[in-house]
């Protein structure tokens, strides 16, 4: 293809339907723009998904421990774990759901980085004190969802780049040749559709060029360009991809390797209890 405008057209025309952003996944992202959602709120909009309220009511009921009394409503869930935590965890699975649910191993993996990248760039925000923690978390869980709507959208231009990285290229440089933009520009182009706001298309859109973002967005561009290149390292220490990092975004958001370690390590365990919750609810529903 290598026409980034034709490709623009293409990606706009096949996300703007809204089967692509399930109802309770759009409402969460809604959801976002209020800073003091109330528990009943949230709670009517994971009930509106069945899976969903099923997987936030053992969640509860698991935390609960000894309580005597079981927890028997998405609105006695949200009580008890607390909003933020339901809000997270909920996006967390809608998106799952939506994006990156796959029996192959490759999109599962996008998944658990997209996740980890969530968990991490959460957490500096909230040592940074930068604020807005939850939409941090968000930008993290979508900053390479271009990767999913290229597989999705553009199966032929995506069986070309897989050659070409056979080949020893990188990803980055197969878009480019392929496709003539790369897979955050197609992210960004689809959060626009999904009428994101514009922090959430900008982390989106310069999660690996942070410097060129919008004055108002780098800041928080270069938090979410860091927290993606520590979710790699934390899976595979060592092997970053040079190129795709920004040393000198350490000194611009005052943060040291050291923390940045602390905190991957952190986001680390927390996925895995991620996954042994989402685990062993698939595994209850299949029996």
């Amino acid at each position: 293809m290598n026409d980034p405008t034709a490709l623009e057209k293409k990606v706009r025309f096949r996300v703007r339907d809204l089967d692509t952003m399930p109802f309770v996944f759009r409402k969460l992202m809604a959801m976002l723009n209020k800073p003091y959602p109330s528990a009943r709120e949230l709670g009517q909009v994971i009930a509106t998904d069945q899976g969903l309220s099923v997987k936030v009511l053992r969640m509860a009921n698991s935390a609960a421990g000894g309580v005597r009394s079981q927890v028997l409503s998405v609105h006695q869930a949200v009580s008890l774990l607390g909003i933020n935590v339901v809000r997270s965890l909920s996006f967390c699975m809608a998106s799952y759901d939506s994006f990156f649910s796959s029996n192959d191993p490759e999109r599962k993996g996008m998944w658990r980085h997209s996740l980890l990248t969530a968990l991490v760039a959460r957490d500096l925000s909230v040592f940074l004190r930068l604020g807005q923690p939850e939409e941090m978390f968000v930008a993290g869980m979508l900053h390479d969802v271009g990767h999913s709507v290229i597989i999705k959208h553009c199966p032929k231009e995506y069986a070309r780049m897989q050659v070409l990285m056979s080949r020893g290229k990188e990803t980055l440089e197969a878009e480019q040749e392929v496709l003539g933009v790369g897979h955050a520009e197609v992210g960004a182009w689809a959060c626009d559709c999904w009428r994101m706001s514009a922090l959430l298309c900008n982390c989106v859109r310069f999660h690996h060029q942070p410097e060129k973002a919008p004055s108002e967005y780098r800041m928080l561009a270069y938090l979410i360009h860091l927290a993606d290149a520590w979710a790699l390292q934390a899976v595979d220490p060592g092997n970053i991809e040079l190129e795709l990092f920004q040393p000198d975004c350490l000194a611009l958001l005052k943060v040291t390797p050291e923390k940045m370690t602390e905190l991957s390590s952190q986001a680390i365990l927390q996925l895995e209890e991620i996954e042994r919750f989402l685990s062993s609810h698939n595994a209850t529903r299949a029996s």
